[in-house]
């Protein structure tokens, strides 16, 4: 084998065991691959330039802002609202009014904003009428992709595939084209899926289902499923070793300023929120949407929280520093309940994410 064979090999083995140990981001995992190959010579700045320049690259990536543009103007959420059953109904059925639109849907859009936009609504609604969200989920991300193949801007692999045949200088698809043979294929496949998935798709989730005496009448909880990654700054850290501990200027609550801030903030909070609710159960391509709008919505909620933080921010006496740190310092030795009582006096709460974890504290 000539060198640059060996050289490729290794470096895509190579590629294969970082992502896999999940130690850098993917996208700085790739792009050194190319740098690398560029070093060893395999490949020419030209052709290291020319997939950046793609007529269907750039068409995705004009896509994904238009989807995105929907999504933040809340109309694809308003027609999946009208078209759930809102009184007793069926599995069938509710199948029946909603797979076909979000599949007709799904061949003008991009398939990963209509799961994400979705997919919480669906879950919520589903457990107001008594349905298993299963019966639902796993369906709707099916039939965005089934309607994705329908036309040539239903899915970035058809864009793709057809900028690569326009390069080779054969004429490319039109709009509809794919769907000569497509249409027929999301037919069988949406039939498919109301006839068996009912029987093969469970009823519930036994590790995330929530026995009834866990929820108390009238109280509203929201349940979250996180796994930290390889990458989570929190790991074999102490309390300490996040934050430095502020006071509060109790003054500054009525400022007109610090309310808009803590009113945005919560509004960011909320769509990180509706974002984790999608990640159970995700394609890979879906994680990788929610999970890149999830750090862009925090690095947001960082910068609102460090603004508020120097509105609101007022110094600790050194006295009660000196006591709080002397605690914090000796944390192993200090009974449960004494720590129970410290963490109850000091913290408000604690936000855990893939990234980093926040407190926010009382004093």
């Amino acid at each position: 084998m000539t060198f640059e064979i060996v050289f490729v090999l290794l470096s895509l083995l190579g590629m294969v065991a970082a992502l896999v140990a999940d130690k850098m981001r993917p996208g700085m995992i790739l792009f050194s691959v190319v740098v690398l190959f560029l070093c060893a010579g395999i490949l020419t700045p030209k052709e290291m330039l020319e997939g950046f320049s793609n007529k269907g690259m750039i068409t995705v990536a004009l896509l994904f802002l238009v989807s995105e543009g929907i999504r933040q103007s809340g109309t694809l959420g308003q027609v999946i609202k009208k078209l759930l059953p809102q009184g007793k109904t069926t599995v069938f059925k509710a199948q029946l009014r909603i797979l076909p639109s979000v599949a007709f849907i799904s061949a003008f859009l991009n398939n990963t904003p209509v799961v994400v936009i979705f997919a919480p609504i669906i879950k919520h609604w589903a457990k107001s009428v008594n349905l298993p969200a299963t019966k639902f989920l796993i369906p709707l991300s099916y039939v965005t992709i089934l309607g994705g193949i329908c036309t040539l801007i239903g899915t970035s692999t058809n864009l793709v595939v057809h900028g690569m045949i326009l390069e080779a200088g054969f004429e490319g698809f039109s709009m509809f084209e794919l769907g000569k043979v497509g249409i027929f294929i999301a037919i069988a496949g949406i039939i498919y899926i109301f006839l068996f998935s009912k029987r093969l798709l469970p009823d519930a989730r036994p590790d995330t289902a929530v026995p009834d005496e866990e929820v108390e009448e009238g109280e509203k909880l929201h349940r979250v499923e996180a796994v930290l990654g390889a990458r989570f700054p929190g790991i074999n850290k102490k309390l300490k070793d996040f934050k430095t501990l502020t006071g509060r200027n109790k003054a500054a609550k009525i400022s007109p300023k610090l309310t808009a801030k803590r009113l945005e903030l919560a509004q960011v909070e909320s769509e990180i929120e509706k974002l984790l609710d999608t990640l159970t159960g995700a394609s890979p391509v879906l994680l990788s949407y929610a999970n890149s709008k999830i750090e862009e919505l925090d690095a947001r909620r960082q910068s609102i929280a460090n603004e508020i933080a120097k509105l609101s921010a007022d110094a600790v006496p050194m006295e009660k520093m000196e006591s709080i740190s002397g605690y914090l310092d000796d944390w192993e030795n200090v009974s449960f309940e004494d720590k129970r009582q410290v963490v109850d006096a000091l913290i408000t709460v604690i936000r855990a994410t893939n990234e980093k974890v926040e407190i926010e504290w009382k004093i």
